[in-house]
């Protein structure tokens, strides 16, 4: 299991996690429609059982294809791009089916409740009835650190 630490906990995620091989967190709605990606999920949050095959896809596509691998001015991007989401996507979309089945993209009401604008409210304390009631499903909050700074 890999966590950020700008992930908190709320509840247990064993009840999630119950017998799954390999799983991510899906992001936000908002997120799909600004990166443009038919699916978004980040690595913020990654539990796999050891040797699983899509982590060694994963280990062998950074290592071996560089066609994502161009820098961009926003260090950022870059990340993303290259080790991130945006790799991990682009290596999803491009796999066989029979790989995908074995993913659990966990659904962002569970793990990834708010965008970063929302999560940003929140910590200037402007919480309003919606951003609560997105808590009651949540078993952990990403609180997007990296876009604050």
């Amino acid at each position: 299991m890999y966590i950020d630490f700008d992930y908190e906990s709320i509840e247990n995620m064993e009840v999630l996690l119950d017998s799954r091989q390999c799983c991510f967190a899906m992001e936000p709605n908002e997120q799909f429609e600004y990166f443009q990606k038919p699916v978004m999920f980040n690595n913020a949050l990654m539990v796999t059982v050891p040797g699983h095959d899509f982590f060694r896809c994963i280990i062998d596509n950074i290592f071996t294809d560089y066609t994502l691998c161009f820098f961009d001015r926003n260090k950022n991007f870059t990340v993303l791009k290259t080790t991130g989401p945006l790799r991990l996507i682009y290596i999803y979309i491009y796999m066989g089916y029979s790989y995908k089945e074995q993913l659990y993209l966990i659904p962002s009401e569970y793990v990834t409740p708010f965008n970063g604008n929302q999560i940003r409210s929140i910590m200037a304390g402007r919480a309003n009835k919606e951003l609560e009631d997105r808590l009651q499903q949540a078993y952990c909050v990403h609180s997007f650190l990296r876009e604050s700074k």
